[in-house]
């Protein structure tokens, strides 16, 4: 993959990654006595291309039903749901800092397996693990359960991922799955009624609407707003008061 930065700017605060932050705590001036910012970048590129990009999406794998071919990754808070778009995200940063052609063909392979992933799941889904496939499929039905972490969190790194990776590196295959996974969510939720929603909003949902806004930018699709507003209102505001409101406009929260 040639290193290519494109027309899309992706301004949104929340993709800046500080470096030193992703360095592994690497100490101002680092190992090397080197400037803080190319020491940090350095090692963060070393610990980047350490990780196999199979564990990454071992447990996407399983959901889908593929054989795990290692085991997954865990990241250092115990998490596996996210990993593979938090690595796209750094990667890809990383990538065009450095006009680093290997991590750019590391992100280029971690995109690949997750189109297979996508393919398999036939829906334009990218399930994280097999408890979310379940609790996602069952939303869809409006069948709304108690989860101790969302889903929709995942769903969320994963789609900031693909967009950050379509835009700088232009990745056409990334703006592929980007869309189809974007599409999935607004079919997963069109039917959902006002109490949906609101059972939903116990869960942190203001990344999954930064996530189909930056989208929506990427692909050109405006169609994703609306329900990234709806993941908004779900989130951020009373669920009572955005229960009245949109008790006003409709008995169902049916996004055309």
């Amino acid at each position: 993959m040639k290193i290519k930065i494109t027309r899309y700017l992706i301004g949104a605060s929340f993709l800046l990654i500080p470096l030193a932050s992703i360095a592994g705590g690497v100490a101002a001036g680092g190992a090397t006595g080197g400037p803080p910012a190319i020491t940090a970048t350095t090692d963060a590129r070393i610990a980047l291309l350490a990780i196999n990009p199979d564990s990454l999406v071992a447990n996407m794998r399983l959901a889908a039903g593929m054989s795990q071919q290692v085991p997954a990754y865990v990241s250092r808070t115990g998490s596996t749901g996210g990993v593979a778009g938090r690595y796209l995200v750094k990667a890809t940063n990383i990538a065009v800092l450095m006009n680093d052609q290997l991590l750019a063909h590391r992100v280029e392979y971690l995109v690949s397996a997750m189109a297979a992933i996508q393919y398999r799941n036939k829906n334009g889904a990218l399930y994280t693990s097999l408890p979310a496939k379940k609790w996602l499929d069952n939303v869809k039905r409006g069948t709304i359960t108690h989860v101790s972490t969302s889903p929709w969190i995942a769903t969320a790194q994963n789609l900031t991922g693909l967009a950050v990776a379509a835009s700088k590196l232009s990745d056409p295959q990334a703006r592929t799955i980007l869309a189809r996974n974007a599409d999935w969510v607004v079919n997963t939720t069109k039917s959902l009624t006002i109490v949906d929603w609101v059972k939903m909003a116990g869960g942190e949902h203001t990344g999954m609407a930064r996530a189909l806004i930056l989208a929506s930018k990427v692909t050109g699709n405006n169609s994703y707003l609306k329900t990234a507003d709806y993941f908004r209102k779900a989130a951020e505001t009373n669920p009572a008061a955005f229960a009245r409101e949109q008790l006003v406009a409709s008995a169902h929260l049916l996004l055309s």
